[in-house]
């Protein structure tokens, strides 16, 4: 075997041929400048993302201040709204105890009307029958004892 395949059979050629390839396509392909666009991206990813870290940190921080004031709000609204529910329940009340009282009355008047009327028409009655009753008593003292009439008669005349 000569030197000449004895070089091209160990991997020390092989090596020399790949490194002499790289280097070609280094210089035909602009690898340091894809390189160091690379590296550009990559620095200003983490520009941004250091930015967008901080921008984060006070978002955070603006959402803790509003949560405690939440909670302070809540509790204002809740305070003000049971104050409120409070005068609405005492106006309920007042308003319900001032018809329930004008109900009272009103059921007070219309009995005692009621009772005027009834006493009214008793008497009415009362009076009718006793007047009928009086008319059937004297009309029957007049059938039984004739001289009575005769005895009304000139009574009435002496008082014309």
């Amino acid at each position: 075997m000569s030197l000449w395949d004895m070089i091209l059979e160990t991997n020390t050629f092989n090596f020399i041929i790949l490194l002499v390839i790289l280097a070609v396509l280094y210089h035909v392909l602009h690898i340091s400048q894809m390189l160091e666009s690379i590296k550009n991206n990559i620095i200003s990813s983490i520009e941004n993302a250091k930015f967008e870290q901080a921008d984060a940190i006070n978002k955070l921080k603006d959402a803790k201040n509003s949560y405690s004031k939440l909670d302070d709000e809540l509790r204002t609204r809740l305070d003000d709204a049971e104050k409120k529910s409070s005068a609405i329940k005492k106006q309920i009340l007042q308003d319900a105890d001032s018809r329930v009282n004008a109900i009272e009355q009103n059921v007070i008047n219309v009995i005692a009307s009621e009772e005027k009327s009834v006493s009214n028409r008793i008497t009415e009655k009362t009076l009718k029958a006793s007047v009928e009753l009086a008319k059937k008593i004297i009309v029957d003292k007049l059938e039984k004892t004739p001289e009575l009439h005769n005895k009304f008669i000139d009574e009435s005349i002496g008082e014309l």
